[in-house]
C-alpha cells in the first residue's frame, strides 16, 4: 500500500481521539444503565424468592437478570477496552517506526498493543452473540431460562478463554512484535515460526472469527428478517386481532436486532477492508478508508448506548410532546429514577386512552410493573393516535383491554420467566429498554 505522509499519519493519530472519549463515556454509561437495573430487578427477584436470570446465589445482587444485558453488559465492557486500544495504538509504536513527535513507544508497548489486540476479539464477538440471541428469542420461540442456563455460559467462555489461549500462545512463541512492511504491532516470524507458521497464527489468532462474524451476523438477521416479513404477510392476510398485535411486538424487537447490526458494520466494516487490502497486497491509496475506521471505530460505545435507550427515549417523547430531544435523551440516560414518573404518566395516558374508546380501563398486569412493555404500547399508541376514529386504532385498544383476560399476560424478563413468542416485544425480551 502506498506510503501516508505526515501530515496523513498525524490526522489518523489525533482524529480517533474525540469519538473514543465519546464512546468512553457512552460505555460506561450503558454498564451503569445495566448494573443500576441488576440492583433493582434482583431486588424484585429475591422478593418473591426466584433466581435472576437462572442465577441462583450470592452475585445475583450483581448479574443483570436478562441474558440480553448480561451480554450487553460485557460487551460494554469489552468496548471500553477496544476503545483505549483504537486511541492509544498511534502513540505506542515504537520509535523506530515513524519520526513523528507523538510516537513515544518501545518494544514492551509494541508487544502490549499486540496482546490488547487479542483481547479486543469480544467486543466485535459478542455482536455475534446478540445476534444469536435474537435470532433464537424471535424466530425459534427459544425460552429465556433456557438460553440463561444452557447456551450464555458457553458463549462467556468461549469469550474470554479465546483471548487468553492466543495471548499465552503468542507469548510463548514469542511472535508479537513489530511488522515495519504495515507498520503494525502484532504476529511476527521469527526462529520459531517461519512464515507458514505465521499465516496459520494469523487465522487462528483472529482472522477466521473476524472475517466469519460479518457472515453470521448478517445471514442470522436475514432469518429475521425473512421470519418477520412472514408474520407480517401472515398478520394483513387475517387480519385478526391476535395475529396484528403479534407481528407488531415482532417487528419492534426485530428493529432492535437490525439496529445494533447497524452499529457492528458501521464501526467494523472498514477494518475488515483494511485487512483485505493488506491480504492482496492492494496499490490502492488506504488513507480514505483509514480515515473512515479511525472515525467509526471508536464509536461502538456511543452507537450501543442510543440503541439500547431508543425505547425509553421514544416512550418519553410520547409521553411528554413538549420535552426537547436532548432533555429526553439526558432524562432517560442520567436520570434513571424518573422512570417511575414517567411509567405512571404512561399508565395514566392508557387509562384515559381506555375510557375514551369505551374499554373497561383495566391495564394489563404486566404492563402495570414492567416499563419494558411500555415502549410496545406506546409505539402501537402513536399509530392509534396518528389515525383516531378509524376502525384499527379502535381494534388495537380493544385488543390491549380484552387481551388481558383472554391471554396469557407477559411477564418481564427481568422476572426471570418465560413468555411465549406472541409476547417477545413486550416484556419477553426487553430489547434496549432501560
Amino acid at each position: 500500500m502506498a506510503a501516508l505522509s505526515t501530515r496523513q499519519e498525524a490526522v489518523l493519530a489525533f482524529l480517533p481521539l474525540f469519538p473514543g472519549v465519546l464512546s468512553i463515556i457512552s460505555s460506561s454509561l450503558l454498564i451503569r444503565l445495566c448494573v443500576k437495573r441488576a440492583v433493582k430487578s434482583s431486588s424484585s427477584s429475591t422478593e418473591r424468592g426466584g433466581c435472576c436470570g437462572g442465577y441462583c446465589g450470592g452475585c445475583c445482587s450483581r448479574l443483570p437478570s436478562s441474558p440480553f444485558r448480561r451480554i450487553l453488559l460485557v460487551m460494554s465492557a469489552f468496548d471500553l477496552l477496544n476503545t483505549i486500544h483504537v486511541c492509544l495504538t498511534p502513540f505506542i509504536m515504537p520509535r523506530e517506526s515513524s519520526d513523528n513527535f507523538w510516537v513515544v513507544g518501545n518494544d514492551a508497548t509494541c508487544t502490549l498493543r499486540a496482546v490488547m489486540d487479542q483481547w479486543v476479539f469480544p467486543s466485535f464477538a459478542y455482536y455475534v452473540a446478540l445476534s444469536f440471541y435474537y435470532l433464537l428469542r424471535i424466530r425459534y420461540s427459544v425460552k429465556d431460562s433456557f438460553f440463561g442456563k444452557r447456551i450464555e455460559p458457553w458463549i462467556h467462555a468461549f469469550m474470554f478463554l479465546y483471548p487468553l489461549t492466543t495471548t499465552i500462545v503468542g507469548l510463548s512463541l514469542g511472535v508479537f512484535g513489530y511488522q515495519p512492511a504495515i507498520n503494525v504491532c502484532w504476529v511476527v516470524p521469527n526462529d520459531r515460526c517461519d512464515q507458514r507458521c505465521l499465516q496459520i497464527i494469523i487465522w487462528l489468532f483472529g482472522g477466521i472469527f473476524f472475517v466469519s462474524s460479518f457472515f453470521i451476523v448478517i445471514l442470522n438477521n436475514l432469518l429475521i428478517y425473512c421470519y418477520v416479513r412472514t408474520a407480517r404477510n401472515k398478520s394483513q392476510r387475517l387480519s385478526t386481532l391476535s395475529t396484528n398485535e403479534n407481528a407488531s411486538r415482532i417487528n419492534v424487537v426485530a428493529v432492535q436486532a437490525f439496529l445494533y447490526v447497524l452499529v457492528f458494520l458501521l464501526t467494523y466494516t472498514w477494518s475488515l477492508i483494511l485487512r483485505f487490502m493488506v491480504v492482496v497486497r492492494s496499490t490502492a491509496n488506504p488513507y480514505p478508508v483509514q480515515i473512515l475506521r479511525a472515525l467509526f471505530l471508536p464509536l461502538m460505545g456511543a452507537g450501543n448506548l442510543l440503541v439500547y435507550v431508543r425505547p425509553r427515549y421514544l416512550q418519553v417523547r410520547t409521553i411528554e410532546p413538549g420535552r426537547s430531544r436532548l432533555s429526553a435523551f439526558v432524562l432517560v440516560v442520567l436520570h434513571d429514577s424518573d422512570r417511575r414518573k414517567s411509567s405512571r404518566s404512561s399508565r395514566s395516558l392508557r387509562r384515559s386512552n381506555s375510557r375514551a374508546h369505551g374499554g373497561s380501563g383495566r391495564i394489563n398486569n404486566s404492563e402495570e410493573s414492567n416499563g419494558s412493555c411500555n415502549a410496545s404500547f406506546l409505539a402501537r399508541l402513536m399509530q392509534s393516535s396518528s389515525s383516531a376514529g378509524n376502525d384499527g386504532s379502535s381494534r388495537i385498544v380493544t385488543s390491549h383491554n380484552s387481551s388481558s383476560g383472554h391471554h396469557r399476560s407477559s411477564t418481564a424478563l427481568d422476572h426471570g420467566t418465560d413468555t411465549p413468542l406472541a409476547e417477545v416485544a413486550c416484556g419477553a425480551i426487553d430489547a434496549g429498554t432501560t
